[in-house]
C-alpha cells in the first residue's frame, strides 16, 4: 500500500509540475512572437519550447522518483 501512495504522489506532482512547465513555455513562446519575430521561425521555436518542457518533466519524474521521502513510522 506505501508503495501505491508513493507512485500516486509522484504522479500528482509530476501532473502538477508539469502544467506550470507548460504555462511558463507557452508564456514565453507568447512573449517571444508578441517582440516581433517573424512567423516563419514558429515551427522552430514551438518545437525548441516542447523539447525542453520534455527534458524539464524527465527531470522532474526523475528527480521525485529517486528522492521522494519513504514514509517513516
Amino acid at each position: 500500500m506505501e508503495t501505491l501512495v508513493r507512485v500516486v504522489a509522484i504522479i500528482i506532482e509530476v501532473a502538477i509540475l508539469a502544467g506550470i512547465t507548460y504555462a511558463v513555455l507557452y508564456g514565453v513562446k507568447l512573449m517571444v512572437f508578441d517582440l516581433g519575430i517573424s512567423a516563419k521561425y514558429r515551427k522552430g521555436i514551438t518545437l525548441a519550447l516542447v523539447t525542453v518542457g520534455i527534458l524539464f518533466v524527465v527531470f522532474y519524474i526523475s528527480h521525485l522518483a529517486t528522492f521522494y521521502p519513504p514514509r517513516l513510522d
